[in-house]
C-alpha cells in the first residue's frame, strides 16, 4: 500500500525523534527533505518499456511515457525476447524529451524498447494526486528524507552564532546515519519493471 504526503511526513518526525520539537523540525523542512530524496531515489531506479512508433523518422517524441525524467539506452527494432544488447542504437537528445536514433531510421508501427529513469511523487506533494513510489520504499525513502531534513537544519542553524557547534556537529552525524541506512535499505530495493540485469549480460 502506498503512503500519502501526511504520512511521510509521520515516518520522518518518527526517524528525527521530532514530537517534542514539532515547531523546529516543520512540514517545510520535511516536504523540501523529501522533495530532495525524490530527486535522488528517482536516479536509482532503471525502467523499460516498449514504444510503438507512430510516425516514422530519425527524431522520436517520447513524451508520451508516463513520468519520464532520462532517457538511458534505446534498442530498435524490438520484439518480444529479443536481445537489447544486439538491438541497440546509437542516439542524442533533440530536445527536452525528443531523441535523434543516428544509427537506423525508425519506422511507423515498429516498436522500440527504451530504458529509461522516472519522476516518482508523493500524493499531496506538490499537488500530486497519486503516490508513484512502491509500498515497500517507503522506509527507504522517508530515511533518505530524513538524512536532507537535518542537513536542511544544519544550514539553518549555521546562520545563527548563538548555536552551540556541538549542535551542528549532532545533526551532521545525524545525516551520516540516515545515509548509512538509506544505502543499507537501497542494496535490496527493487522495483518490478527493472531489468534483469544478469540476464541481459550487464
Amino acid at each position: 500500500m502506498t503512503a500519502d504526503l501526511a504520512a511521510y511526513r509521520t515516518t520522518v518526525d518518527a526517524l528525527l525523534a521530532t514530537a517534542v520539537d514539532a515547531s523546529t523540525w516543520t512540514d517545510a523542512i520535511k516536504d523540501q527533505a523529501l522533495r530532495q530524496a525524490l530527486a535522488e531515489y528517482d536516479d536509482h531506479f532503471v525502467y523499460e518499456t516498449s514504444v510503438t512508433i507512430t510516425s516514422g523518422g530519425a527524431n522520436q517524441d517520447l513524451s508520451s511515457m508516463d513520468a519520464l525524467k532520462d532517457i538511458l539506452a534505446v534498442a530498435y527494432p524490438w520484439s518480444d525476447e529479443a536481445d537489447f544488447a544486439a538491438c541497440q542504437q546509437r542516439w542524442r537528445y533533440a530536445a527536452d524529451q525528443t531523441i535523434y536514433v543516428e544509427t537506423v531510421t525508425p519506422q511507423a508501427g515498429q516498436v522500440m524498447r527504451v530504458r529509461y529513469t522516472k519522476r516518482h511523487a508523493i500524493e499531496d506533494l506538490d499537488a500530486a494526486t497519486a503516490t508513484s513510489v512502491p509500498g515497500g520504499h517507503h522506509q527507504l525513502l522517508a530515511t533518505l528524507a530524513a538524512a536532507f531534513a537535518c542537513t536542511l537544519r544544519c544550514r539553518q542553524l549555521s546562520e545563527n552564532p548563538a548555536i552551540p557547534e556541538h549542535a551542528l556537529a549532532a545533526l551532521a552525524d545525524a545525516a551520516a546515519h540516515y545515509r548509512t541506512q538509506a544505502a543499507v535499505l537501497l542494496r535490496t530495493a527493487r522495483i518490478a519493471y527493472n531489468p534483469v540485469w544478469s540476464q541481459i549480460g550487464l
